[in-house]
């Protein structure tokens, strides 16, 4: 007896089945609206990510300019030293050509 209410135990812990053609299966109309919810997702994710490509390629273009003005920025920077570097040339030779006619 007391191995028969065990097997029966047993028996009844088993998986439950439902009905065929219920659960298993979804119908037209709730594939249609899981469809229509998928398409809805996928949109918002378009525009948040084609939202998020336009800020990136703004950004871009902001940080090309500022490059290219930091380039400027040097260029000129370098120039103006060359000028310097010149000046001070010619004036150290006038100054070097001015002591020899003095010594002499």
């Amino acid at each position: 007896q007391w191995y028969q209410r065990r097997v029966r135990a047993k028996k009844k812990k088993g998986k439950k089945k439902g009905k065929k053609g219920e659960g298993g299966e979804m119908s037209v109309k709730d594939k249609y609206s899981k469809t229509l919810q998928e398409m809805d997702c996928l949109k918002h994710e378009l525009e948040t990510r084609t939202e998020l490509a336009r800020r990136n390629d703004a950004r871009a273009s902001d940080l090309k300019q500022q490059v290219t003005d930091w380039e400027k920025v040097v260029a000129e920077e370098q120039e103006e030293k060359l000028d310097i570097s010149a000046d001070m040339i010619r004036q150290y030779k006038t100054m070097q050509s001015t002591m020899a006619l003095r010594i002499h």
